[in-house]
């Protein structure tokens, strides 16, 4: 499980990373990053599901990715020129925000991965 936590969270810094990039070299506000995160956390959610995860595990899981998504993902992200969201200052409300919002989205995926599986005794 620690594994594939490193490889998540190292997985969503690079994702923040290259929609930073491609912000700057495109010109399309990063903002419209968050509707690839939102794809990302519902799929991430269903995914863990369906390999057999527990609900509870997916929603630690997508709480942990979700932190480091709000911190260090968006300072890597400010850090190759992307235009912050918000001001610094309001990283206290929107971090938090951040990873309940995504948290609900991993556990709403889970839930749909939970459709159509069977049971495990």
């Amino acid at each position: 499980m620690t594994r594939l936590l490193l490889a998540l969270c190292i997985g969503i810094v690079v994702l923040d990373a290259v929609e930073a990039v491609f912000s700057r070299l495109t010109g399309v506000p990063y903002a419209w990053a968050s509707l690839i995160q939102l794809v990302v956390y519902l799929g991430l959610g269903f995914t863990l599901r369906r390999l057999g995860a527990q609900i509870s595990q997916a929603v630690a899981l997508g709480a942990a990715v979700a932190a480091v998504e709000a911190t260090v993902g968006q300072i890597v992200a400010i850090a190759i020129g992307a235009e912050p969201k918000q001001p610094v200052a309001a990283e206290v409300v929107v971090v938090p925000f951040v990873v309940v919002f995504c948290t609900v989205l991993v556990l709403i995926g889970s839930a749909l991965g939970s459709i159509g599986r069977k049971r495990s005794v």
